[in-house]
């Protein structure tokens, strides 16, 4: 498929989708959390008439699809959450080109005057845009890359150290001076998941020049790929895996065939600067753009298929379709008839089931709360003295967890002691999804050797007395 490049005077327009009808698309979908919950984040952007984003979109379907054809609705409540990029803040992790030809003219001369070179523009624009997240909860991650790939900085809100990261950018000696662009995407794939970043995921990459691999034009090994050749296909699937949409910014006379196209296959677009403001635009717009979506998430369907198609629609409009990979809850699940997998599921449930009902050593001979750590190990022990335990982020809290950031006064969850049933039950409170022996839940009567999660944290509930591992 050709390319689109969007001119400027048209750039804030069609990164809000398209100007001329309302638009409804799915822009990311997060599936990471199939193996743990069954549940699919799906981003989305709905714009009216005038490109501006749609603050009512009325009642949401979304449909799942084995093969892209037959089209069921999912049944399942939609949660929509149309703060959760302004609340819980957007990861960004930024992606430059450092190739030689970074150190041209923007007319793609080679000069040696730095103010003319296409990484001066670059770093102009870079700074513009950190400047513009400096009171948010954004956190920005910086990767330069040529034949080598660098990250300069892990995630962060402090403008001081990416700026500091970036100014060390220098021009690569000729055998660093190629563009691993394709293996460059594959590796930052991997990113969000080694930093451990949850929520929205973002990539933008900008290059001047078309995939130069070292191999493929040196014609000696790659000192760390060796004689591989990373492909475009290998770039999608590994972002589609992981939850992430790629932005592409073409900034140069040369431009690679199939970026664009990569960039659309993860739900994200490609654009066209020729020079360092035009740049600084795109990086502004594409930020704001993701701010104004909003999250829908919902209980994904069980199919006998490694990829399920998705599209959500209004009573009026219906978006394309978009995939994520079944293969993150059930691994290839290609190679299983669905009896098979149903039944190792109820296999693995049995299990657990009868885990969660042997009973160990006395270690607390009152109603108590365990905190488990990694690896299983109890991490912490909480009374349930009172006829109210509140369960937060804060030192104020009755039990202390760790949430996705700062410390908040609001209750994650409450144990309440109803005196009279001489039981207790769980109230859900604000933020992330409460649950209870992997169902989510508002309230519920808790039982000896319950598991609640809260976020991240696992939490086992007991009132005879026993340690349930």
């Amino acid at each position: 498929m050709k390319n689109r490049i969007y001119p400027l005077p048209i750039l804030l327009g069609l990164l809000l989708m398209n100007l001329s009808a309302e638009n409804i698309s799915i822009t990311g979908i997060d599936s990471t959390g199939l193996l743990s919950s069954q549940k699919v984040d799906l981003y989305v952007t709905h714009t009216d008439d005038d490109g501006n984003a749609v603050e009512n979109s009325g009642p949401l379907t979304v449909f799942e699809s084995p093969d892209g054809k037959e089209w069921n609705p999912v049944k399942s409540e939609l949660k929509i959450d149309r703060e959760a990029n302004r609340r819980e803040g957007i990861g960004f992790l930024m992606l430059m080109d450092n190739s030689g030809s970074m150190y041209d003219s923007l007319e793609g001369k080679a000069t040696d005057d730095s103010a003319e070179q296409r990484m001066t523009h670059a770093k102009e624009a870079m700074r513009t845009f950190m400047g513009s997240i400096e009171d948010s909860r954004d956190r920005v991650a910086l990767v330069a890359f040529n034949t080598d790939y660098r990250l300069l900085s892990e995630s962060t809100r402090n403008r001081s150290i990416l700026l500091e990261q970036m100014d060390r950018i220098e021009k690569p000696v000729p055998e660093k001076a190629y563009t691993e662009l394709y293996s460059s995407l594959e590796r930052s794939s991997q990113f969000f998941k080694d930093e451990g970043e949850k929520g929205r995921k973002i990539i933008i990459v900008l290059s001047d020049g078309e995939n130069y691999p070292f191999f493929q034009y040196n014609g000696a090994p790659h000192p760390e790929y060796g004689e591989r050749l990373f492909t475009p296909a290998e770039a999608v699937e590994s972002l589609n895996r992981e939850g992430i949409t790629l932005y592409a910014i073409h900034f140069g006379i040369k431009q690679d065939p199939y970026l664009g196209e990569i960039a659309r296959e993860t739900g994200g677009q490609v654009f066209d600067a020729r020079n360092g403001e035009q740049l600084a635009l795109v990086y502004d717009s594409i930020r704001k753009a993701v701010r104004d979506e909003y999250r829908v998430t919902y209980r994904a369907g069980v199919f006998n298929s490694p990829r399920v198609f998705v599209k959500i629609a209004t009573s009026a409009i219906e978006s394309e379709a978009r995939y994520y990979y079944n293969s993150a809850l059930f691994g290839d699940s290609g190679n299983f008839s669905l009896p098979i997998l149903l039944i190792i599921l109820a296999v693995a449930l049995g299990v657990w089931l009868l885990l969660t009902k042997i009973r160990f050593e006395q270690v607390n001979r009152a109603p108590h709360l365990e905190l488990i750590g990694p690896g299983g190990l109890r991490k912490r022990v909480q009374a349930l003295n009172d006829d109210k335990t509140v369960i937060g982020t804060s030192e104020k809290h009755d039990m202390t967890i760790a949430g996705n950031g700062a410390p908040s006064e609001k209750e994650s969850a409450t144990i309440i002691y109803d005196e009279k049933k001489q039981a207790f039950t769980l109230v859900a409170g604000e933020g992330e999804a409460t649950m209870v022996n992997n169902r989510e839940v508002t309230r519920q009567d808790l039982h000896a050797g319950d598991v609640i999660k809260v976020g991240d944290n696992l939490i086992i509930f007991d009132d005879e007395g026993t340690q349930v591992r």
